[in-house]
């Protein structure tokens, strides 16, 4: 296995327990210890970004879109899981972008191949954010505060109650607020009444973001006939303004956006049954999402004026598209699973494991304003997502367990029913899609020398389409009952090189992805967009990691990612031409690396303190906005390159109970672009206060 073992500031991919077995297993999978961090302000994206192979594209501040490329695949070939439940279901409210760190304890990072367990249909990769689960009592408070107007907070706890300790109630819960009225460069600015425009710098105006969330969770451990039943119960809000669409070209000054979600999850686990070799675990959720988009303003706005103008000027109502009256859409989401895993010890050196997953989508809702520019209230009209998973695995130990392979086979399954629309976006009723996949792998992990180890791992895996791109918005985006399952091939061949007591540490993990039937977001018009398979790509890259702990308390790192994807195929609607088949797909980092250290000084105030100091460096090569092979290499559109550098220092006493940080990131104010002319913040620092209590 290609194990990844580094600092990011004070994390250390490295520990013994969950940590350690995962690490273990014959897949390319990191994980990263979050414990460590949770004195810092880095958010969970900042984190996951430092990690090799992993890039993390972000539109703009606390709360933007984030899109996860990881060895080639990325958006929504790439599925996040919290607690091994993907987080799909659970709604924003514990999306990655909004979790805190102080409430995880662990993430884990697979590449390529994908265990059984988690029923899975991602493409390339999945991150899985373990929350922390401490078996004492225990209490965790921080606050913090930064640039542009952001605050957070965070509780967590623990009281456990009984004759023997085997009950127990948990609170947890985060606010984050932010303004992110940072500067934006080169805008459109109004000097008259004629709306004549120069550019300029100005501060973001409708970017405010909330989200706040509380969680009850109730259980029971070390029953008879359970070793542990736990109920969870949580609420969250998100109010988010939106600044702009894709790009920046023209700003929204009113569009805002609130989802709220309550999510119930019940989980049973039972282990060494039937002479000790069964263990069975059963998890079932229900959640429900209640969101809107209001977007019925009649302004149409500039991103700053000259003294005595208004920044906007009068429109017809709606600043996202073309609309008669604006939109008020409002959906309502009920998602539903049921999964089970069972592990089956045959002997000394076979296991067993069965995963079944069944999950189910519906949405409606009303849309009261887009009647007059579709006729009809398109959103009133009930669509429903069946999705169900079946996994088998066999793994195998052989040579006094200096060999470990897992053979998988996995059977995917979606049913759906889609509104129907004509081109004048009449209803005309509904449309089904439906589809059947079977896949396969092995994952094989070699122990070379007590030195030296390898990892080869193959799987042929499918990607079902999901709600968003089936159903579409209705805002810019509509629907598509003609989608088919994505599909790759994807091929990992891994060693990992550690010696002097694993103070010296080396890993390079060559990739190779073929990916058909790739699912973008195709414009149709200038208002109107649908999910298509319009691709098939090949992948291949390397990623390499360094790891030194040249000091006692300190410790280096440096990785970086090479990847080479290029077109092999087209649809056959003639949406991209065939004479791309070999170009360099469009849009993608292609070369990216981070390094970093953390030194824990010698000095002491007293003796249970600890002050540390840490850095971190991210470069993203510049890369193209369209095919490479078109125009002039000096004048296309470019995003460039970015080298940010981030510093902080944190301070713990009272024998680890209170702690203090401060941080900046981007110290040289660089302006940094993960997509086309969408800005992201420019330097800032931020400040937290950490409290820990536990017995």
């Amino acid at each position: 296995m290609t194990e990844s073992v580094m600092q990011i500031g004070e994390v250390q991919v490295a520990a013994k327990g969950k940590i350690s077995q995962t690490r273990e297993q014959p897949f390319q999978v990191s994980v990263l210890d979050a414990k460590p961090l949770q004195v810092q302000s880095q958010p969970v994206t900042g984190l996951v970004n430092q990690i090799s192979g992993v890039r993390v594209r972000e539109d703009g501040g606390l709360g933007s879109n984030v899109n996860i490329m990881l060895n080639g695949i990325s958006g929504k070939g790439i599925r996040i899981f919290v607690d091994d439940i993907p987080a799909d279901l659970l709604g924003n409210g514990v999306a990655i972008n909004n979790l805190p760190v102080n409430m995880i304890d662990h993430i884990e990072v697979y590449k390529g191949v994908i265990p059984t367990k988690f029923g899975s249909d991602a493409l390339g990769g999945i991150l899985n954010l373990v929350t922390r689960n401490v078996k004492k009592d225990y209490l965790d408070i921080s606050a913090g505060m930064g640039s542009f107007g952001t605050y957070q907070a965070s509780l967590n706890s623990r009281k456990y109650f009984g004759d023997k300790n085997n009950a127990f109630v948990g609170i947890s819960g985060f606010y984050n607020h932010s303004d992110n009225d940072y500067r934006m460069d080169d805008v459109t600015i109004r000097v008259d009444e004629l709306n004549n425009t120069t550019t300029g710098s100005v501060r973001r105006f409708n970017d405010a973001y909330i989200a706040y969330s509380g969680k009850v969770s109730l259980g029971l451990r070390y029953a008879n006939w359970a070793d542990l039943l736990r109920l969870d119960l949580t609420a969250s809000q998100i109010n988010k303004e939106w600044q702009h669409g894709m790009t920046t070209e023209r700003p929204w000054g009113e569009a805002f956006s609130e989802e709220s979600n309550l999510n119930v999850e019940l989980k049973w686990k039972k282990s060494q049954m039937l002479n000790k070799k069964l263990n069975a675990i059963f998890n079932a959720g229900y959640s429900y999402i209640n969101t809107c988009f209001i977007d019925t303003t009649a302004k149409t706005y500039y991103w700053g004026a000259v003294d005595g103008l208004e920044k906007y000027v009068s429109s017809s109502p709606g600043e996202s598209g073309y609309y008669v009256d604006g939109r008020n859409p409002v959906q309502y989401i009920s998602n539903s699973f049921i999964r089970f895993n069972l592990s089956y010890l045959l002997d000394k050196t076979h296991k067993l494991s069965l995963t079944s997953l069944y999950t189910r989508s519906d949405i409606n809702g009303h849309d009261e304003r887009g009647i007059a520019s579709f006729g009809a209230d398109i959103l009133s009209n009930p669509q429903s997502l069946n999705k169900f998973y079946n996994g088998i695995a066999l793994e195998s130990k052989f040579w006094g367990d200096k060999i470990t392979n897992i053979l998988s086979g996995k059977f995917f399954a979606g049913n759906a029913e889609v509104v129907a629309l004509d081109e004048t976006i009449n209803i005309t009723g509904y449309n089904n899609n439906s589809y059947q996949r079977w896949g396969y792998g092995d994952a094989i992990k070699i122990l070379l020398f007590p030195f030296l180890n390898s990892t080869l791992s193959f799987e042929h895996t499918y990607r079902m389409p999901d709600k968003d791109e089936l159903f579409g918005d209705f805002i810019s985006v509509f629907p598509n009952a003609e989608l088919e399952p994505e599909e790759s091939q994807n091929l990992d061949l891994g060693l990992r090189f550690k010696c002097l007591k694993s103070k010296l540490t080396f890993n390079i993990n060559s990739f190779f992805r073929n990916t058909s039937n790739l699912i973008f977001l195709n414009s149709l018009n200038a208002w109107k967009s649908t999910y298509m398979n319009l691709l098939e790509t090949q992948t291949i890259g390397f990623e390499g990691e360094l790891k030194v702990s040249p000091l006692q308390n300190m410790n280096l790192y440096a990785n970086l990612t090479w990847q080479d994807i290029i077109l092999k195929d087209v649809d056959d609607n003639g949406d991209i031409e065939e004479r791309y088949i070999g170009a360099n797909v469009p849009n993608i980092p292609w070369l990216f690396g981070n390094a970093g250290f953390s030194y824990m000084l010698p000095w002491h105030i007293t003796k249970s303190d600890k002050i540390n100091i840490f850095y971190t460096c991210n470069y993203v090569h510049d890369f193209f906005l369209s095919w490479e092979i078109d125009g002039i290499t000096s004048t296309k559109a470019t995003i460039p390159q970015q080298v940010v550098h981030n510093a902080g220092i944190s301070y713990t006493t009272l024998n680890n109970r209170l702690s203090f940080s401060l941080e900046t990131k981007n110290i040289t104010d660089e302006k940094v672009y993960d997509n086309y002319m969408v800005q992201k913040p420019g330097r800032s620092y931020a400040t937290k206060i950490r409290f820990f209590i536990s017995k």
